[in-house]
């Protein structure tokens, strides 16, 4: 048998065998922070909570809604009193529409009406004076005072036809028998007879001529009174005023002498509420089945990163009762909520304000649950 040669551990430091039996620290350190990390994550997973949420999207609003101006009556601008971003109180003149078409309508108008009440006033005059039988018309009102003298004159026509045909009646009947004959006593007295009728429909037939003009002229009145009154709100609606204080945001460029048509959007007034918003979220309908009141709600701003900025926290405070489809059909719920914020401040303590039209990416929490329950139902091991 072969005798194995011997070495001295001196010449065996640099040999593999020698540095594979040396204890390496790095290795011990390395060994101990991989079990350290699995320790921590098994804990994590046991012991650690995570929330359950609702993603959605949404957009900053005021708390009081935006007044949306729009035009009633069209017409061409005579001027513009408004800037965009100009902030205006309530009441504030905006634009001022030309009214030279409405206003000659209105000159119009209102001589037929005074004309027309005038015409009133003289059929009432005519009727009183009719039952009075004398003529009660100021002289004033030429139309209807010589339309009643011509009735009177008629009327005293016919009674003096009326009298002289009783007369020529009365002396008929008055002679002997040799001296007239019974057809002409009776001729006489029909002519008599026909004369009273013709003056009694004469009278009826005017006081009916008058009543049917004077329920005409009392509707063409109540006509041309609406139609002031109409005229009266056209020219009201020619000038727009602010309904609200706040901020001009125009929705339509105009320039005077551009012409507008009814119920043309011009502009909106944002309300003045730098500390009063609101959060305005859709919710997809699929997603909204767990939805109630007071649910924590967590908002990021993508105006301001979150992790420099942080976020802010909300409540819900309304759901829509139905739901409403998007442009593309995808139907949602509207959820709106508070905000517990109304600036954000960045690391280096800079202040910035949160304002109207910003989005927001919100996180509703549905419920809070262990890490491991979440991985089990991604696994399909709990229902």
């Amino acid at each position: 048998m072969k005798k194995l040669p011997t070495y001295s551990e001196q010449k065996l430091q640099h040999s593999a065998e020698y540095i594979l039996q040396i204890n390496s620290f790095s290795g011990t350190a390395i060994i101990i922070l991989i079990a350290f990390i699995i320790a921590t994550a098994i804990m994590c997973i046991c012991f650690g909570k995570i929330d359950d949420v609702v993603r959605a999207s949404g957009i900053i609003r005021p708390a009081i809604n935006i007044s949306q101006i729009k035009n009633i009556t069209a017409g061409e601008i005579e001027q513009i009193y408004y800037s965009p971003g100009q902030y205006v109180e309530a009441g504030t003149i905006l634009v001022k529409l030309n009214q030279d078409t409405l206003s000659a309508q209105k000159s119009a108008a209102a001589a037929h009406y005074t004309d027309t009440q005038s015409k009133l006033n003289g059929l009432e005059k005519l009727r009183q004076s009719y039952f009075a039988e004398k003529n009660l018309i100021p002289e004033g009102n030429k139309v209807a005072h010589t339309r009643f003298e011509s009735y009177q004159a008629e009327c005293n026509l016919l009674e003096t036809k009326k009298n002289l045909a009783y007369l020529l009646y009365s002396e008929e009947i008055k002679l002997p028998a040799s001296g007239t004959t019974p057809v002409k006593i009776r001729n006489l007295e029909y002519e008599h007879k026909q004369i009273c009728d013709t003056l009694a429909v004469y009278k009826n037939q005017f006081l009916e001529e008058i009543t049917a003009e004077i329920s005409n002229m009392e509707l063409t009145e109540t006509q041309l009174k609406q139609q002031l009154e109409q005229i009266e709100i056209s020219l009201r609606n020619t000038i727009l005023v602010s309904p609200m204080a706040g901020f001009i945001q125009e929705i339509s460029s105009l320039n005077a002498g551009d012409f507008i048509f009814a119920d043309q959007k011009i502009l909106n007034i944002i309300p003045n509420s730098n500390s009063d918003f609101r959060i305005e979220l859709r919710i997809p309908a699929k997603d909204a089945g767990k939805l109630r009141k007071n649910m924590k709600v967590k908002l990021r701003f993508p105006a301001f990163p979150y992790y420099e900025f942080k976020g802010a926290e909300g409540t819900i405070q309304t759901i829509d009762p139905d739901a409403q489809a998007s442009s593309s059909g995808t139907l949602f719920f509207t959820v709106l909520t508070d905000v517990d914020t109304y600036e954000l401040t960045d690391r280096k303590g800079i202040i910035y304000p949160l304002r109207v039209g910003l989005e927001v990416d919100a996180r509703i929490v549905m419920e809070t649950k262990p890490i491991w329950y979440f991985l089990l139902k991604k696994m399909d091991i709990l229902i």
